[in-house]
């Protein structure tokens, strides 16, 4: 990746905070508004609820289960959060 793509991939990902903790001069980063958009017509939302389905709305861990299987399920989840949260973050603002 040459420097201005991963100069362009920081400003994209280096955003990654609580709308309460923006300053007042930041705005939402084109990725958000990206992930807001691909996820707001009505495939994008069919994709979602299915990955939410599959994700965070399943156990992660069960009752004398083994716990890596444990951690590789929050590791799924925490992708389907992450667009949750971009999705959230551009309401929020």
């Amino acid at each position: 990746m040459d420097k201005d793509n991963q100069n362009n991939q920081n400003q994209l990902d280096d955003d990654l905070w609580h709308p309460d903790d923006y300053p007042d001069n930041v705005t939402l980063s084109q990725l958000d508004m990206a992930f807001a958009t691909t996820f707001s017509t009505q495939e994008g939302k069919k994709v979602l609820e299915h990955l939410k389905s599959i994700t965070v709305d399943q156990p992660s861990f069960s009752p004398g289960g083994e716990a890596s299987v444990g951690f590789w399920r929050e590791g799924q989840n925490s992708i389907v959060r992450q667009i949750l949260n971009r999705i959230r973050r551009t309401r929020d603002v």
